[in-house]
């Protein structure tokens, strides 16, 4: 009797073993740097295309990744746990290539300044740009930069990209952690273009700018703990100097200015940081990584603005856009990885890398390596069409529809879906006033 408890202990824990090494198996491989990575992808001057109307999924999707941003090919392959599902909200159809002309006063101002902006060489080992842009408009380095130092070129277009003066918007945020709870915020976000301005009645730099490029101005509005928190951010005109943060705390009934140095730092307990709407680009070594011929959407103008519009799964990937509002297209990008010099002491990350579209250059997607070369953090944006000054157009981050960072390392998203856009004078007149703008209007948020 004892010999078949024993047998059938025996029995039972060699099963428990078996049971327990099947269930741990090797976690999957991660992601790490690789620059040959982006020189795969097919470049902007193949004949290689996908027909119109192909559909790409779970199944098929790798006869067409060298077509698709590393951020594709993550969620394609399911190497972390968010990931694309089975579902069909996951599927991406192939639709006809779309292009938008400038605003017209930014492209005869692109045309008019063209050649007057130059290069300059800064001490930690990467370039400025000068003359001061305060006073001209349009893409500093035109519509077609080259070489040399094409990369800087890139960036400073994608700096001094198409803005309105000023722009208004309520953001819906979800934010998502590891084991799947969702949280929300409501902001309203207004930006402010103060300098190198292209917009006609106004001239190129307002009385009132003060050195500064643009503001950014967020203003929580729910939960109700954090209801009136306001935070303010300058970029100045000059790429060389610090942007500068401002807070306004509710509980204190003061506003507070931010270090110059958290730039890592979460930006109202979001996934973002202060250092994802601006950053010094003279701070960087920065290369060109290809000139690539790649998937991305732009988002149906109406539909876009209903949040049934997107995918709410806290385990896949948070607010993705359903099928119905994504016009998929091959459209071309410049990839620009960017390296922290050594003035940045231990930044957030090893290697930036930023897809701006040729079409307005504007930003579509970031991409960032940890400090071990691991893939971290993507942040999508996608665009819609904004129909401004009698005239469609693609305009600055501040005009998509939802964009956010997805964190793969700590299964962590925030998804900002932003909706009720006005822009010029149809904001309302209470943020129109020059010191909205400023850090001192932060005293007037709870009068």
């Amino acid at each position: 009797m004892l010999r078949l408890r024993g047998s059938a202990f025996l029995a039972g824990t060699i099963g428990l073993a078996l049971m327990l090494a099947a269930s741990v198996r090797p976690a999957p491989a991660q992601v790490t740097y690789d620059a040959g990575i982006y020189k795969a992808m097919v470049d902007a001057s193949s004949n290689a295309s996908i027909p119109p109307g192909t559909r790409i999924t779970l199944d098929n999707w790798k006869q067409y990744r060298q077509f698709m941003p590393l951020f594709l090919q993550v969620l394609f392959s399911g190497q972390y746990p968010i990931k694309f599902g089975r579902e069909p909200e996951y599927n991406i159809t192939v639709r006809p290539t779309e292009t938008y002309p400038y605003n017209d006063q930014f492209a005869k101002d692109t045309e008019k300044f063209f050649g007057q902006s130059r290069l300059v060489a800064v001490p930690n080992g990467s370039y400025t740009v000068a003359p001061a842009v305060q006073d001209s408009g349009g893409l500093p380095f035109g519509p077609n930069p080259a070489q040399p130092l094409l990369a800087y070129k890139v960036i400073y277009n994608f700096w001094m990209s198409y803005q309105p003066r000023i722009l208004d918007y309520f953001a819906f945020n979800w934010l998502s952690d590891r084991y799947h709870n969702i949280t929300t915020t409501i902001t309203d976000d207004v930006s402010y273009r103060l300098s190198h301005l292209s917009e006609p009645g106004y001239p190129h730099n307002l009385p009132y700018s003060a050195g500064y490029l643009s503001s950014g101005r967020y203003l929580v509005i729910t939960p109700e703990q954090s209801k009136y928190t306001t935070e303010i951010e300058l970029t100045p005109a000059d790429p060389v100097k610090d942007p500068e943060s401002y807070v306004f705390l509710p509980s204190l009934r003061r506003a507070l200015r931010l270090s110059a140095s958290a730039k890592c730092a979460p930006i109202l307990g979001t996934d973002f940081i202060n250092d994802d709407p601006i950053f010094q680009i003279p701070y960087f070594k920065i290369t060109l990584l290809g000139e690539k011929k790649l998937l991305w959407p732009l988002l149906d103008t109406e539909a876009s603005t209903r949040p049934e519009s997107y995918v709410m799964k806290a385990s896949g990937i948070l607010g993705w856009p359903k099928p119905e509002i994504s016009r998929w297209q091959l459209r071309d990008f410049y990839i620009l990885d960017l390296e922290p010099l050594p003035i940045l002491g231990r930044y957030c990350f090893n290697h930036k890398v930023m897809y701006i579209d040729k079409d307005g250059f504007i930003q579509a997607i970031v991409e960032e390596f940890d400090h071990s070369d691991k893939y971290w953090r993507a942040s999508p944006y996608r665009q819609r069409v904004i129909d401004y000054l009698g005239q469609k157009t693609l305009i600055s981050a501040a005009g998509s529809v939802s964009n956010g960072p997805v964190d793969f390392q700590n299964s962590h998203q925030t998804i900002a879906f932003q909706y009720n856009l006005t822009i010029g004078n149809r904001v309302p007149q209470a943020l129109q006033g020059e010191d909205m703008a400023f850090p001192g209007s932060l005293s007037q948020v709870m009068k």
